[in-house]
């Protein structure tokens, strides 16, 4: 089984960062049961980022990853 992330990355000192590591409590990846519903969470958000003052400091993308590298027994 796959997991699907959305996953937030962050400007920071002129290099992108996972939004986990830069700040996890609200720029944390978002899990989703299939791609497709990822897609629309990524799509969604950006839009929504557009719209602020982080429009060119942050976006999210999907991602597809195992359980086991992220230590999860799914």
């Amino acid at each position: 089984m796959k997991v699907y992330l959305v996953v937030m990355f962050l400007m920071t000192d002129g290099s992108w960062l996972p939004g986990d590591i830069v700040a996890p409590n609200g720029w944390s990846a978002l899990r989703f049961e299939t791609m497709a519903e990822c897609e629309e969470a990524e799509i969604q958000i950006n839009k929504n980022i557009g719209k602020t003052p982080f429009a060119k400091l942050a976006y999210g993308t999907c991602v597809t990853i195992d359980p086991a590298v992220l230590g999860l027994e799914l």
